[in-house]
């Protein structure tokens, strides 16, 4: 008996693309404003102020978010990670993305999240690959650009590091194509800012104010809770599943999974690098946790089991946007 779950009839890019305006269409009907502040990249202010309207920003990030689930799904395909062709991935991904109703908006995280995706694909890529140069210098590059839109991204350049020393062996050249890499964007910036003399503004209110000790990630309400302990869980569950998730696989394979691991480990301190923490920041979990719950629904044998799972995710998610408040 096969899973509806991992059949392509249910899961394609069609259906994708429809979960992903449905779960968010709350955001289309009544549109969410983001409250720009001096905390904000500038880079990001500019795009958000480009797009002119709330209406426009929350399509595209239903859009950016779609393209993002197809990135984590093909990664996972591409990597081996997934037993069999599938969009489970891609599935977790949009479903996690839509679980904090007030992420119906267009928020830094989000951008940020295509080029950290981006730059952990390029880091995939360097396994035994003798002239993986120009990896390296994608993946910091990314990386760099990830941190201009949403500043905690900026600790996630020591899980590159980690990356590169898990995936290949110790190469200090390659510690410095990486930081070439991620310094090259920042240069750019600084020219510009330097140019425009609002170089000082910008370290002061984007870089120190944001490194704060953080306060209120729960933003004070039941939802916020309940949302959190059900992130949590799925955390708990995946690293409890993690002898699972490497049983019968291949070095290569085992590697990269680590890195997923090291992905949940590296969010952690990423809460002291944004003043405007909120239970929205947990989101950063979502890329690791939609591959990992991909491998776990995967090699659960009791099949109904494992679409009641992702049934019951889905029912969460609707009780978080329209029942607990």
């Amino acid at each position: 008996m096969i899973s509806l779950l991992q059949t392509n009839l249910f899961l394609s890019p069609f259906f994708l693309a429809g979960l992903a305006i449905v779960v968010r269409i709350v955001g289309i009907i009544r549109p969410l404003s983001y409250e720009l502040s001096a905390s904000d990249s500038p880079v990001f202010a500019a795009i958000y102020n480009f797009l002119g309207t709330d209406t426009l920003r929350v399509i595209i990030s239903i859009l950016l978010i779609y393209i993002q689930a197809i990135m984590v799904n093909r990664m996972a395909l591409k990597n081996k990670l997934m037993r069999s062709p599938n969009y489970l991935p891609a599935f977790f991904y949009i479903l996690i993305m839509s679980f904090v109703p007030q992420f119906q908006q267009f928020h830094p995280l989000i951008l940020a999240n295509t080029f950290f995706i981006l730059a952990i694909g390029e880091l995939f890529k360097t396994y035994k690959n003798p002239n993986a140069a120009k990896n390296i210098f994608n993946a910091g590059l990314f990386l760099s650009v990830a941190v201009l839109m949403y500043l905690p991204f900026i600790f996630m350049y020591l899980l590159c590091s980690l990356a590169l020393l898990l995936i290949r062996s110790y190469n200090i050249l390659e510690r410095v194509q990486l930081f070439v890499g991620f310094a090259s964007t920042l240069i750019l910036l600084v020219y510009w800012l330097l140019y425009t003399d609002k170089l000082e503004g910008f370290v002061s209110a984007y870089v120190l104010d944001n490194f704060t000790i953080p306060s209120n990630i729960f933003s004070g309400s039941q939802q916020g809770f309940v949302i959190l302990a059900i992130l949590v869980a799925l955390v708990v569950i995946n690293v409890l599943y993690y002898r699972g998730a490497i049983a019968k696989k291949g070095i290569q394979v085992e590697k990269k999974i680590d890195v997923l691991y090291w992905i949940l480990i590296m969010s952690i301190p990423t809460v002291f690098f944004w003043s405007k923490l909120d239970i929205l920041h947990t989101l950063i979990l979502a890329f690791p946790l939609s591959i990992m719950l991909s491998m776990l629904i995967q090699n659960i044998r009791n099949i109904a089991f494992s679409e009641l799972l992702a049934l019951s995710l889905i029912g969460l998610l609707f009780s978080c946007h329209f029942l607990i408040s």
